[in-house]
């Protein structure tokens, strides 16, 4: 894995939404359709930066499904970028709004579970790859080897997908890079809705960061997908969170918040480092 690359703070205010419905599996047209519907809600409603779940442009699949979820990846780059990345990047240029979605992606060769930064003049400007890869994901899915911190509508985002939530080396090694607000696709299911409420308030207050969770809802299979996206402040505050139904959530990203919640608490500056290898040489047994 390569060394994480330290960005600089960069100051202003936004707001984000966070858009929570229900894919229809491997129907990439309806739900590119419903992603349109509710992007457009979104900024209407004044958000500048919109977030959707995690392989939402297919609809997410454990079990033997996952294989099937997989082949519909698409590339994110040159002559053979897919039909829905390009039709993704046309709606961020229509809606003049960053877009972060997630979708199966094709990479040399390998077949990633990712989370796309779209930009409105730019198009796809970074694609993060999920490190940690939960049940049958790796079955078909290479796991990320980086972690991203990326330019948002005004300070820096970095990005978890689901099951990176859940560990806390992530979320810390995000903030460290310069992350004001923490971005995670998921497609979580029963019976960990209370477990992704913990994480998300957990990470926002132990990184002084907000955090924004976009799950998916309904039912494919025996997995039922939970809902419960949610919108943190980086002192635990919840500023929006959802119940089951369809929803799109908003809130105002304060980044001198951020940087108060950090001089208040002082955790960056009081950490014992010289105490923390044992992070990289331990292993449970």
């Amino acid at each position: 894995m390569k060394r994480p690359e330290i960005h600089r703070e960069i100051g202003g205010d936004y707001r984000i939404a966070v858009c929570q419905f229900e894919p229809v599996f491997l129907d990439k047209q309806s739900n590119l359709g419903r992603m349109e519907d509710l992007a457009q809600r979104a900024v209407l409603g004044g958000a500048r930066l919109v977030i959707f779940p995690e392989c939402c442009v297919t609809g997410y699949a454990e079990g033997e499904s996952v294989v099937e979820m997989a082949r519909q990846a698409e590339s994110v780059k040159g002559s053979d970028k897919g039909v829905s990345v390009q039709r993704l990047e046309k709606l961020s240029k229509d809606l003049e709004a960053q877009l972060i979605v997630g979708i199966p992606t094709f990479v040399n060769g390998s077949v990633y579970n990712s989370a796309l930064h779209i930009l409105p003049d730019r198009g796809v400007v970074s694609s993060y790859s999920k490190t940690h890869l939960w049940g049958t994901e790796g079955k078909v899915f290479a796991g990320g080897e980086e972690f991203s911190v990326r330019q948002g509508p005004a300070g820096l985002l970095g990005f978890l997908i689901c099951y990176d939530l859940e560990f806390p080396e992530v979320a810390r090694v995000l903030s460290l890079m310069g992350a004001q607000l923490l971005v995670v696709c998921t497609a979580n299911m029963r019976p960990w809705e209370e477990s992704q409420r913990v994480y998300a308030r957990a990470r926002a207050m132990e990184n002084c960061v907000y955090v924004a969770i976009a799950n998916c809802i309904g039912m494919f299979g025996s997995m039922n997908f939970f809902g419960g996206s949610i919108i943190v402040d980086p002192y635990g505050n919840v500023l929006a969170e959802a119940g089951t139904r369809e929803a799109v959530l908003v809130a105002d990203i304060d980044l001198e918040l951020v940087k108060r919640a950090a001089n208040e608490t002082d955790y960056f500056n009081k950490r014992r480092t010289e105490l923390y290898d044992a992070l990289s040489e331990l292993r449970h047994l």
